[in-house]
Protein backbone atom coordinates (compact mmCIF):
# COMPACT_ATOMS: atom_id res chain seq x y z
CA UNK A 1 0.00 0.00 0.00
CA UNK A 2 1.80 3.33 -1.13
CA UNK A 3 2.30 5.76 2.01
CA UNK A 4 3.15 8.68 -0.32
CA UNK A 5 1.23 11.31 1.29
CA UNK A 6 0.00 14.37 -1.39
CA UNK A 7 -0.24 17.80 0.07
CA UNK A 8 -2.71 20.72 -1.39
CA UNK A 9 -0.88 23.16 -3.22
CA UNK A 10 -2.40 26.13 -5.16
CA UNK A 11 -2.36 25.92 -8.85
CA UNK A 12 -1.48 28.76 -10.87
CA UNK A 13 -3.37 29.77 -14.02
CA UNK A 14 -2.85 28.21 -17.00
CA UNK A 15 -0.48 28.99 -19.23
CA UNK A 16 -1.87 29.41 -23.54
CA UNK A 17 1.31 28.86 -25.18
CA UNK A 18 4.84 28.47 -24.12
CA UNK A 19 6.34 29.24 -21.07
CA UNK A 20 10.10 29.56 -19.15
CA UNK A 21 12.13 31.05 -16.35
CA UNK A 22 13.95 33.00 -18.64
CA UNK A 23 11.46 33.91 -21.40
CA UNK A 24 13.90 32.73 -23.96
CA UNK A 25 13.64 29.49 -25.96
CA UNK A 26 16.88 27.33 -26.78
CA UNK A 27 15.02 24.40 -27.62
CA UNK A 28 13.95 25.62 -31.02
CA UNK A 29 10.14 25.18 -30.30
CA UNK A 30 7.49 28.27 -31.18
CA UNK A 31 3.78 28.34 -30.58
CA UNK A 32 1.87 25.98 -33.30
CA UNK A 33 -1.56 25.79 -33.93
CA UNK A 34 -1.56 22.05 -33.26
CA UNK A 35 -4.09 19.90 -34.22
CA UNK A 36 -4.59 16.27 -33.01
CA UNK A 37 -6.85 14.57 -35.63
CA UNK A 38 -9.47 10.93 -34.35
CA UNK A 39 -9.29 11.74 -30.82
CA UNK A 40 -11.15 8.19 -29.63
CA UNK A 41 -14.10 8.12 -28.01
CA UNK A 42 -14.44 8.82 -23.97
CA UNK A 43 -17.03 9.09 -21.97
CA UNK A 44 -16.88 13.37 -22.05
CA UNK A 45 -20.35 12.40 -22.29
CA UNK A 46 -22.19 9.87 -20.23
CA UNK A 47 -25.88 7.61 -21.41
CA UNK A 48 -26.70 5.02 -19.92
CA UNK A 49 -27.24 1.89 -22.57
CA UNK A 50 -28.62 -0.98 -21.74
CA UNK A 51 -27.57 -1.10 -18.05
CA UNK A 52 -24.42 -3.06 -18.12
CA UNK A 53 -22.77 -0.60 -20.10
CA UNK A 54 -22.23 3.57 -20.87
CA UNK A 55 -22.17 5.43 -24.14
CA UNK A 56 -19.92 7.64 -24.62
CA UNK A 57 -19.10 10.72 -26.81
CA UNK A 58 -17.45 14.32 -27.17
CA UNK A 59 -19.39 17.37 -27.47
CA UNK A 60 -17.46 20.46 -29.61
CA UNK A 61 -16.24 22.60 -26.78
CA UNK A 62 -14.98 20.08 -24.51
CA UNK A 63 -12.10 21.34 -23.19
CA UNK A 64 -8.75 19.05 -21.89
CA UNK A 65 -5.06 20.28 -21.37
CA UNK A 66 -2.40 19.89 -22.96
CA UNK A 67 1.10 18.89 -21.47
CA UNK A 68 4.50 18.92 -23.62
CA UNK A 69 6.27 16.09 -21.88
CA UNK A 70 8.91 16.43 -24.08
CA UNK A 71 10.18 19.80 -23.78
CA UNK A 72 9.37 19.83 -20.01
CA UNK A 73 12.59 20.68 -17.84
CA UNK A 74 13.16 22.61 -14.99
CA UNK A 75 13.10 25.97 -16.11
CA UNK A 76 10.43 24.94 -19.02
CA UNK A 77 6.79 23.83 -18.86
CA UNK A 78 4.51 23.84 -22.02
CA UNK A 79 0.90 23.36 -20.97
CA UNK A 80 -2.65 24.57 -21.61
CA UNK A 81 -5.84 24.00 -23.12
CA UNK A 82 -7.05 22.68 -26.18
CA UNK A 83 -10.55 21.90 -27.36
CA UNK A 84 -12.56 19.16 -29.52
CA UNK A 85 -14.06 20.72 -33.09
CA UNK A 86 -16.70 18.77 -33.24
CA UNK A 87 -19.13 16.24 -31.67
CA UNK A 88 -19.23 12.50 -32.37
CA UNK A 89 -17.29 9.14 -31.04
CA UNK A 90 -14.49 10.77 -31.95
CA UNK A 91 -12.71 14.41 -32.74
CA UNK A 92 -10.29 16.64 -33.44
CA UNK A 93 -8.20 18.82 -30.72
CA UNK A 94 -6.83 22.21 -31.47
CA UNK A 95 -5.36 24.73 -29.86
CA UNK A 96 -1.74 26.64 -29.58
CA UNK A 97 0.79 24.70 -28.47
CA UNK A 98 4.57 25.11 -28.09
CA UNK A 99 6.17 21.80 -29.57
CA UNK A 100 7.84 20.71 -32.80
CA UNK A 101 7.79 17.15 -34.66
CA UNK A 102 8.56 14.28 -32.81
CA UNK A 103 7.05 15.48 -29.43
CA UNK A 104 4.89 13.49 -27.06
CA UNK A 105 2.24 15.56 -25.63
CA UNK A 106 -0.51 14.38 -22.80
CA UNK A 107 -4.01 15.33 -22.99
CA UNK A 108 -6.16 15.01 -20.17
CA UNK A 109 -9.70 15.44 -19.91
CA UNK A 110 -11.28 17.26 -18.03
CA UNK A 111 -9.81 20.45 -18.50
CA UNK A 112 -8.08 21.68 -14.86
CA UNK A 113 -5.40 23.76 -13.83
CA UNK A 114 -1.75 22.44 -13.39
CA UNK A 115 0.73 22.88 -10.95
CA UNK A 116 3.59 25.22 -12.17
CA UNK A 117 5.91 24.99 -8.92
CA UNK A 118 6.53 22.60 -6.09
CA UNK A 119 6.99 18.39 -5.75
CA UNK A 120 4.16 18.46 -8.16
CA UNK A 121 4.76 20.67 -10.96
CA UNK A 122 3.82 19.18 -13.81
CA UNK A 123 1.09 16.49 -12.58
CA UNK A 124 -2.63 16.03 -12.97
CA UNK A 125 -4.93 15.84 -9.84
CA UNK A 126 -8.20 13.35 -9.51
CA UNK A 127 -10.36 14.84 -6.82
CA UNK A 128 -13.40 12.70 -5.96
CA UNK A 129 -14.77 15.20 -3.65
CA UNK A 130 -17.90 16.77 -3.99
CA UNK A 131 -19.93 14.20 -5.50
CA UNK A 132 -23.69 14.16 -6.49
CA UNK A 133 -24.67 10.78 -6.94
CA UNK A 134 -26.00 11.98 -10.69
CA UNK A 135 -24.97 9.85 -13.83
CA UNK A 136 -24.53 14.40 -15.19
CA UNK A 137 -22.16 15.27 -12.23
CA UNK A 138 -19.86 12.56 -12.95
CA UNK A 139 -19.76 13.31 -16.74
CA UNK A 140 -18.76 16.72 -16.04
CA UNK A 141 -16.82 16.50 -13.27
CA UNK A 142 -15.04 13.15 -12.53
CA UNK A 143 -14.40 11.47 -15.96
CA UNK A 144 -10.80 11.49 -15.86
CA UNK A 145 -9.07 10.13 -19.19
CA UNK A 146 -5.86 10.83 -20.50
CA UNK A 147 -3.50 9.77 -23.29
CA UNK A 148 -0.41 10.74 -25.27
CA UNK A 149 -0.53 12.25 -28.69
CA UNK A 150 2.81 12.50 -31.19
CA UNK A 151 3.58 15.40 -33.19
CA UNK A 152 3.79 14.18 -36.40
CA UNK A 153 4.22 17.20 -38.48
CA UNK A 154 5.55 20.84 -38.29
CA UNK A 155 4.97 23.04 -40.86
CA UNK A 156 5.67 26.61 -40.42
CA UNK A 157 2.62 27.98 -37.45
CA UNK A 158 0.90 24.99 -37.92
CA UNK A 159 1.23 21.35 -36.59
CA UNK A 160 -0.32 18.19 -36.49
CA UNK A 161 -0.62 14.76 -34.13
CA UNK A 162 -2.08 11.68 -33.86
CA UNK A 163 -3.25 9.64 -30.90
CA UNK A 164 -4.07 5.96 -30.71
CA UNK A 165 -6.41 5.77 -27.63
CA UNK A 166 -7.34 7.71 -24.63
CA UNK A 167 -7.65 5.57 -20.91
CA UNK A 168 -10.15 6.20 -18.50
CA UNK A 169 -8.82 6.84 -15.26
CA UNK A 170 -11.71 5.97 -12.83
CA UNK A 171 -14.29 2.87 -12.61
CA UNK A 172 -18.21 4.16 -12.85
CA UNK A 173 -20.40 2.70 -10.08
CA UNK A 174 -24.34 2.78 -10.30
CA UNK A 175 -25.29 1.61 -6.69
CA UNK A 176 -28.94 0.29 -5.61
CA UNK A 177 -29.41 -0.93 -1.98
CA UNK A 178 -32.00 -2.98 -0.75
CA UNK A 179 -32.72 -4.38 3.38
CA UNK A 180 -30.88 -7.76 3.66
CA UNK A 181 -34.04 -8.34 6.60
CA UNK A 182 -36.29 -8.32 3.74
CA UNK A 183 -38.10 -11.02 1.68
CA UNK A 184 -35.56 -12.58 -0.55
CA UNK A 185 -38.31 -12.90 -3.36
CA UNK A 186 -39.33 -9.24 -3.02
CA UNK A 187 -36.56 -7.40 -1.58
CA UNK A 188 -37.34 -3.80 -0.06
CA UNK A 189 -35.80 -1.24 -1.71
CA UNK A 190 -33.14 1.51 0.50
CA UNK A 191 -33.74 4.88 -0.73
CA UNK A 192 -30.45 6.95 -0.53
CA UNK A 193 -29.88 10.75 0.44
CA UNK A 194 -26.28 10.19 1.32
CA UNK A 195 -24.08 7.47 0.82
CA UNK A 196 -20.07 7.10 2.58
CA UNK A 197 -17.45 4.55 1.04
CA UNK A 198 -14.56 2.90 2.73
CA UNK A 199 -12.44 0.47 2.21
CA UNK A 200 -12.98 -2.08 4.52
CA UNK A 201 -9.68 -4.61 5.82
CA UNK A 202 -12.29 -7.69 6.23
CA UNK A 203 -9.37 -10.21 8.28
CA UNK A 204 -9.62 -6.90 11.06
CA UNK A 205 -13.39 -6.11 10.49
CA UNK A 206 -12.47 -2.65 10.00
CA UNK A 207 -13.25 0.39 7.91
CA UNK A 208 -10.16 2.33 6.98
CA UNK A 209 -11.51 5.43 4.81
CA UNK A 210 -10.70 5.84 1.46
CA UNK A 211 -8.10 8.19 -0.69
CA UNK A 212 -9.86 11.72 -1.45
CA UNK A 213 -7.16 12.17 -4.59
CA UNK A 214 -4.55 10.80 -6.44
CA UNK A 215 -1.43 12.50 -9.03
CA UNK A 216 -1.14 11.21 -12.35
CA UNK A 217 2.44 12.40 -13.67
CA UNK A 218 2.97 12.34 -17.23
CA UNK A 219 5.80 10.47 -19.09
CA UNK A 220 6.50 10.00 -22.92
CA UNK A 221 4.89 6.31 -22.18
CA UNK A 222 1.56 5.52 -23.93
CA UNK A 223 -0.81 2.98 -22.41
CA UNK A 224 -2.60 3.37 -18.91
CA UNK A 225 -0.84 5.27 -16.66
CA UNK A 226 0.03 5.04 -13.00
CA UNK A 227 -1.85 6.64 -10.14
CA UNK A 228 -0.27 7.80 -6.85
CA UNK A 229 -2.57 7.72 -3.87
CA UNK A 230 -2.22 9.67 -0.79
CA UNK A 231 -1.12 6.90 2.75
CA UNK A 232 -3.30 5.97 4.07
CA UNK A 233 -3.39 7.75 7.66
CA UNK A 234 -4.94 10.92 5.19
CA UNK A 235 -7.86 8.86 4.12
CA UNK A 236 -11.49 9.28 5.22
CA UNK A 237 -15.34 8.14 4.07
CA UNK A 238 -16.01 9.08 0.73
CA UNK A 239 -18.98 10.84 0.82
CA UNK A 240 -21.71 11.40 -1.76
CA UNK A 241 -24.53 13.25 -1.26
CA UNK A 242 -27.66 13.64 -3.15
CA UNK A 243 -29.73 16.65 -3.74
CA UNK A 244 -32.94 14.40 -3.39
CA UNK A 245 -33.50 11.61 -1.84
CA UNK A 246 -33.65 8.43 -4.07
CA UNK A 247 -34.24 4.59 -4.89
CA UNK A 248 -33.15 4.87 -7.98
CA UNK A 249 -29.77 4.18 -7.58
CA UNK A 250 -26.67 6.51 -6.85
CA UNK A 251 -23.77 7.17 -9.72
CA UNK A 252 -20.58 7.17 -8.06
CA UNK A 253 -16.47 7.45 -9.38
CA UNK A 254 -14.13 5.40 -8.05
CA UNK A 255 -10.13 5.16 -8.25
CA UNK A 256 -9.47 1.46 -9.50
CA UNK A 257 -7.83 0.62 -6.22
CA UNK A 258 -9.05 -1.74 -3.96
CA UNK A 259 -6.13 -3.56 -1.81
CA UNK A 260 -8.21 -4.89 0.51
CA UNK A 261 -10.44 -6.43 -2.00
CA UNK A 262 -13.75 -5.04 0.28
CA UNK A 263 -15.64 -1.29 0.69
CA UNK A 264 -18.27 -0.48 3.65
CA UNK A 265 -20.88 1.12 2.53
CA UNK A 266 -22.93 3.33 4.89
CA UNK A 267 -26.17 4.75 3.36
CA UNK A 268 -28.61 7.45 5.24
CA UNK A 269 -32.08 8.48 4.26
CA UNK A 270 -35.18 9.84 6.21
CA UNK A 271 -35.84 6.81 8.09
CA UNK A 272 -32.75 5.68 9.82
CA UNK A 273 -29.06 4.81 8.54
CA UNK A 274 -28.12 1.03 6.87
CA UNK A 275 -24.78 -0.55 6.53
CA UNK A 276 -23.05 -3.62 4.72
CA UNK A 277 -20.16 -4.83 2.99
CA UNK A 278 -19.13 -6.76 -0.23
CA UNK A 279 -16.06 -7.64 -1.84
CA UNK A 280 -14.73 -5.40 -4.88
CA UNK A 281 -12.50 -5.49 -7.63
CA UNK A 282 -12.79 -2.27 -9.96
CA UNK A 283 -10.80 -1.58 -13.27
CA UNK A 284 -10.24 1.64 -15.03
CA UNK A 285 -13.08 2.48 -17.01
CA UNK A 286 -15.21 -0.19 -15.87
CA UNK A 287 -19.02 0.18 -15.59
CA UNK A 288 -20.77 -1.52 -12.26
CA UNK A 289 -24.13 -1.63 -12.20
CA UNK A 290 -24.62 -3.64 -8.82
CA UNK A 291 -27.09 -4.09 -6.27
CA UNK A 292 -26.47 -4.05 -2.55
CA UNK A 293 -27.55 -5.92 0.63
CA UNK A 294 -27.81 -3.43 3.88
CA UNK A 295 -28.69 -4.01 7.17
CA UNK A 296 -30.18 -0.85 9.77
CA UNK A 297 -28.48 0.15 12.59
CA UNK A 298 -30.63 2.91 13.38
CA UNK A 299 -33.84 3.51 12.37
CA UNK A 300 -36.06 7.04 12.93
Amino acid sequence: MKKTKIALFALTAMLASCSSDDGERTDGRVPRRLTIAGVPMTRATLTEGDGSSLGAAWEAGDAATYFNVSSFKSDVMDCGTLMATGPGRTSAFSGTVCCSAGDAVALFYPQQEMATTGAYRGGFTLSLGGQKGTLTDIARRYHYVYGVAKVTSVTGGTAHATISNMEPLLSVCRFAFVDKASDADAPRTIAVKSLAIELFDNNFSSAIGYPQSATLSPTLATGTPALEYAGQDAWEPLSVTLDAETDGGVYVALFPYSPTGYMRFTVTNSSGTYTGTAKATLEAGGYYNVRLKVGSINSR
